[in-house]
């Protein structure tokens, strides 16, 4: 049995939603042909950007893939009660609250109360904590559908999908595609957005596939964000996949106390820079890398934020002679005095 904690005092009206297709193909709509003469136009003055380049104007499929012990559930608290209330969320105004339901399946009862309420509790915001027939089962997500309808989220967040829709193989495609098809159905006939948290692997050095285990999921999202913690301490939300503008754009958010962040830099994906200013600003980040007579190459790519820039800008340092490369992957920076 489904139960959603929360009340929605205000909720706004349902929104039609098309007939669920069968996974196994049968039943759903009929497909037609519509001549590109024939498209309708475009809304005046849509936007595709909600939450900037991070979250889209609904329906859509978030996969938000986060560094172990990055904080992702943290992060998700604070998207879920700015979106609830309406105001400020990472630096991004949101004029209209909307309802939000966030299905915390890893933390505690008792701790997941104590986060709302550091970071806002809000009569549009509920939570999911268990259900007993996951998101892979019929019945399972035909009864949670079935409850997320009657309070009718613009937001779902599924924490952690792994949970949620768990699946035999995480590195088996078939599988992964299963998954995030059944994602995708819930964001199409809850007209919300689905932003699914996922853990980070190590098996592909591209920023865009460092999502654990198969490449389906990024494939099948339709944007894909790397949640990842920096040298300094801060945290970086890049969009790594988008189906709307140029992956790229990033934020980077530093503790502000009470589980709350603040906004230190964005990152324009779409903004031109040259190639040599971008080496330079690498260059100047690696520099300032604090270390104990080494630093990692790891290290510098979290720092930069760009597997690409960081190579090219830990080469130069070491044609400068300024990096010496003591062990695969280490290196020990020399700084050059000044004479008197």
């Amino acid at each position: 049995m489904v139960e959603l904690t929360g009340v929605n005092s205000q909720k706004p009206e349902a929104v039609s939603s098309p007939p669920l297709p069968s996974l196994r193909g049968r039943g759903g709509k009929k497909p037609r042909i519509v001549l590109s003469t024939e498209l309708p136009d475009v809304a005046e003055g849509y936007n595709h950007e909600w939450l900037g380049p991070f979250i889209p104007n609904p329906p859509a499929l978030v996969l938000c893939s986060g560094e172990s012990s990055a904080g992702k559930t943290v992060l998700g608290y604070n998207i879920a009660s700015g979106f609830a209330a309406g105001g400020n969320v990472l630096g991004y105004e949101i004029d209209v609250p909307t309802c939000v339901v966030y299905v915390d399946l890893e933390t505690p009862p008792e701790l997941s109360k104590s986060m709302a309420r550091q970071v806002g509790v809000h009569t549009n915001l509920g939570f999911m904590s268990d259900f007993e027939d996951k998101l892979n089962s019929n019945f399972g997500y035909n009864a949670f559908l079935a409850i997320c309808r009657d309070f009718n989220p613009g937001i779902l967040i599924i924490d952690p999908l792994s949970m949620a829709y768990p699946v035999e193989d995480e590195n088996n495609n078939s599988e992964a595609d299963r998954q995030m098809q059944r994602m995708k159905q819930l964001a199409v006939n809850l007209n919300c957005v689905v932003f699914a948290m996922w853990n980070m692997g190590t098996a592909h050095v591209k920023d865009t596939f460092k999502a654990r285990g198969a490449t389906a999921r990024i494939d099948r999202t339709d944007i894909a964000l790397n949640y990842t913690r920096l040298a300094n301490g801060n945290r970086r939300l890049q969009v790594v996949k988008s189906r709307y503008s140029n992956p790229g754009a990033s934020v980077e958010l530093r503790d502000a106390g009470g589980l709350k962040f603040e906004v230190v830099k964005y990152r324009d994906g779409n903004e031109a820079v040259n190639e040599s200013t971008q080496i330079q600003e690498a260059i100047d980040v690696i520099m300032a890398i604090p270390n104990d007579g080494e630093i990692l190459r790891r290290e510098c790519i979290e720092s930069v934020g760009s597997e690409r820039l960081a190579d090219k800008a830990i080469k130069s340092l070491r044609d400068q002679k300024l990096l010496e490369n003591i062990r695969p992957g280490a290196y020990r920076l020399h700084v050059k005095s000044e004479g008197r």
